[in-house]
């Protein structure tokens, strides 16, 4: 197959380039260029995603699309929203466009399971559950989603959509995102961890290289269900991981609780049923084995 990766030298990604390139032709386009990775059958090309117009012709004859690319997190998000709408919501709508308009088969998005529902109404959560989105970043995700279910209605692109809880694990590198990450490195260094309120808000916690099979799946397999939630069933507190990585690195937890933001929602809980009634898929990387995976790579 030829695939193209928007985003493809990030955190999620490399991981998935890593699976592709053996058995595929895969063409990657990212603003920024990883010298650490190299792998035969994959293009590198640095480009902005979103002035497609320097790069649309590396969509001919595309079988699947994946738009990874995404230059904000919830807390940048909503530091400045014009510039996500920009960056997100309009280079979405263009790099669409532009797939039409080259004939691309399908499109797999990678949405946000643990924003774009907003505060729980029940838990855990499915894919029936109302979206309302508590941040920024959750609105620009929802909305991303919607334009490409209308793309599907109006010219017959095929698309998948996995919601992704928690995402975490190797090549993770942000100082920004993701708490397993910031957690472990604010551990390591000895440095004092932050606490947005009590430390009772409760996640759900993916492992990337089951996050990846769940893209592979999305990527080489059709169905009538076009949206998924994609976690681990489970949900653990924010204290809890914290007490938890300590326990691995056998070091005491600083400590230091915030207030709380007005965006954090108290619970996030994914019922991943639907995607394993479909396409048969579980998560086989447990919290605890992916921690120690994480710490022995660092």
């Amino acid at each position: 197959m030829r695939i193209l990766v928007l985003g493809g030298q990030g955190f999620i990604g490399r991981n998935l380039i890593e699976e592709l390139y053996d058995k595929n032709e895969v063409i990657i386009v990212d603003r920024y260029k990883c010298k650490e990775i190299e792998l035969n059958n994959c293009s590198y090309f640095t480009q902005d995603i979103n002035n497609v117009d320097s790069w649309e012709y590396l969509l001919d004859n595309i079988d699947v699309l994946y738009h990874l690319a995404s230059s904000a997190n919830p807390l940048t998000s909503t530091e400045d929203i014009l510039s996500d709408i920009k960056s997100n919501i309009c280079g979405t709508v263009q790099i669409l466009q532009a797939a039409v308009k080259k004939g691309v088969k399908k499109i797999v998005y990678p949405s946000s399971g643990g924003t774009v529902y907003g505060e729980a109404i029940y838990s855990p959560i499915d894919e029936k559950h109302p979206t309302n989105p508590a941040c920024t970043y959750g609105i620009a995700k929802l909305a991303i989603e919607k334009y490409v279910q209308v793309f599907h209605k109006m010219y017959g692109i095929d698309y998948c959509i996995l919601r992704f809880a928690n995402v975490y694990g190797r090549y993770q590198t942000s100082n920004t995102q993701g708490a397993i990450n910031i957690f472990m490195r604010k551990l390591m260094a000895d440095e004092a961890i932050e606490i947005w309120g009590d430390g009772s808000a409760v996640r759900d916690y993916i492992n990337v290289k089951d996050a990846v099979d769940a893209l592979m799946l999305a990527g080489m397999r059709s169905s009538s269900e076009k949206i998924f939630n994609v976690g681990s069933n489970k949900g653990m507190t924010v204290e809890e991981i914290v007490i938890k990585i300590a326990s691995c690195l056998k070091k005491t937890a600083n400590i230091e609780y915030k207030k709380s933001r007005g965006f954090d929602v108290a619970s996030n809980v994914l019922d991943c049923s639907l995607i394993k009634n479909v396409y048969g898929f579980e998560p086989k990387i447990s919290l605890d084995e992916g921690i120690i995976s994480m710490l022995s790579s660092s």
